[in-house]
């Protein structure tokens, strides 16, 4: 690795310098017409030197005498003379000694060591930094200090820790990394085997095994990534759930509280960053509809009734293997409802799903920006505080219409048991009706609770806490209504629509 020298600080070394060659512009060295014929040892000069000063507002030059110059400039007559001799033999300056560093020459070969040492430190892949980086990593049990200890505990020549800080930070990009806590369940399992296994065929079995679980999750990744003409790729994953009331209160931590949901759409573009132009952020709050295969596939549905479509043959959809939401035979049907209705130069959709543990997706990225600016967020009230944090980040379409997939699908689509299958009819499913979501009475009490305990027993007053008085005023009335005899016998409604 480059070594990066560091330049010296201005200080009157470097200030004698500038002004060396600021005047010396003004000195000019003629031959001597009558040189003298001096006795032995006597310094004789093969040269005169003719003395300027610049005209004050003009750019002539007056030629003076050398008094007059010494004068003006307030320097030494041998002063002159040395600058003059030096120009003439080298073409340069006096070299100028004092200040600077005068001690790193001497401690090369230990620059060396300590550079060796550090290269040869066994580096690791970022768990966390997906992307192209020159950054590389050690694990995280070590930091400088202790990098530090094990070099002088083996070196000849030891230094002191400042040293050995200031050229692993200055001169290499090296940092620790964080203790992992979303490992991949398969590969800590193969590694502890080979680990512990004893039998060398038993432990290359384990081995050759753990190098293709790691290729399928390359190659999930290189088809993440691959871009080529005519085929457009979708990404998607659903946030973690986002608490309402977000309240900095220690009772929140033991209390059940109101979600609100964020399920992310990213188009992948050459080039492009994560924006709105690129990223679609679908949000709805619990109370409205639930977080399920229906939710998943009309997001989906509708962000793929928004594309531009024109010279598209293919289009690839990748998603994690959550099979309650994206690995199921109701997404595969709202997939091929839209296959029916789309433009005739569609010829292929492509399901993509990784082996689990391997999943990271440009989704992530979008919700690490959002959680980071979360987490400045003290206080959180309303729904409309989330959706403006959102919207920083991605185009924020709050889930107005959901589609009941589920039973538009039950008699078209065969049980997963008896695929294959073919789709001979076009489907038409009903929406679901919103805000039909019935809360748990537990979590309605602990979020009447919080609000009191945050905001005292007159919180309804509050005109920011209208979203819960509404919440809970229908969650007293429907448990109202179901305490309420009835003489009316039940009815049902079905439908079947194909």
């Amino acid at each position: 690795m480059e070594e990066n020298i560091q330049p010296a600080r201005a200080g009157r070394a470097s200030k004698r310098v500038r002004n060396e060659n600021q005047w010396r512009r003004h000195v000019t060295e003629v031959k001597r017409r009558r040189p003298r014929t001096g006795t032995e040892g006597t310094r004789q000069a093969n040269y005169s030197t003719k003395l300027f000063i610049k005209k004050r507002n003009s750019s002539t030059l007056l030629h003076v005498c050398q008094s007059s110059f010494l004068g003006i400039l307030q320097i030494p007559r041998n002063r002159i003379r040395r600058v003059a001799e030096t120009f003439k033999k080298t073409g340069g300056l006096v070299k100028e000694n004092r200040g600077g560093d005068h001690t790193s020459h001497k401690n090369v070969y230990k620059l060396q060591e300590v550079k060796s040492f550090i290269e040869s430190l066994q580096c690791i892949e970022s768990h966390y930094c997906r992307s192209t980086t020159e950054r590389k990593y050690l694990d995280s049990t070590l930091n400088i200090k202790k990098l530090w200890q094990i070099y002088n505990e083996q070196a000849v020549n030891t230094v002191k820790q400042c040293y050995f800080r200031r050229i692993f930070t200055t001169q290499y990009n090296i940092g620790f990394g964080n203790p992992r806590t979303d490992v991949c369940s398969k590969c800590t399992e193969l590694e502890e085997q080979i680990k512990n296994e004893k039998n060398e065929s038993v432990k290359a079995k384990y081995m050759i095994e753990k190098t293709i679980h790691k290729r399928k999750a390359k190659k999930f990744y290189q088809l993440l990534n691959q871009r080529q003409d005519g085929m457009i790729t979708l990404s998607f994953d659903c946030q973690k759930n986002q608490v309402l009331p977000k309240l900095p209160d220690q009772i929140t931590y033991y209390s059940r509280q109101l979600y609100i949901y964020n399920f992310a759409v990213v188009l992948a573009v050459e080039g492009k960053r994560l924006n709105k132009d690129t990223v679609t952020l679908y949000t709805w709050n619990e109370n409205e509809y639930k977080k399920g295969a229906n939710e998943i596939a009309s997001g989906v549905y509708h962000r793929l009734n928004a594309l531009d479509l024109n010279g598209i043959e293919t289009l690839r959809l990748v998603a994690d293997g959550c099979g309650a939401q994206n690995k199921n035979s109701i997404f595969i049907g709202m997939c091929c409802v839209w296959l029916w209705n789309a433009p005739n130069n569609i010829k292929n959709i492509e399901l993509v799903f990784p082996i689990p543990g391997h999943s990271f997706l440009p989704a992530d990225r979008v919700f690490g920006n959002v959680e980071r600016e979360l987490k400045r967020k003290e206080v959180i009230v309303q729904p409309e505080e989330y959706h403006n944090i959102f919207n920083k980040y991605g185009l924020v379409v709050q889930m107005e219409m959901v589609y009941d997939w589920k039973n538009a699908l039950h008699d078209v689509i065969k049980p997963p048991g008896l695929w294959h299958f073919q789709f001979a009819q076009n489907v038409l499913p009903l929406p679901v009706a919103k805000n039909n979501v019935i809360i748990k009475k537990d979590k309605i009490s602990d979020v009447r609770k919080l609000l009191e305990k945050h905001y005292g027993s007159q919180w309804e007053s509050h005109p920011e806490l209208e979203y819960y008085k509404k919440i809970i005023n229908e969650a007293i009335d429907d448990d109202i209504q179901e305490n309420e005899p009835s003489c009316d016998p039940p009815t049902v409604d079905s439908y079947i629509m194909i």
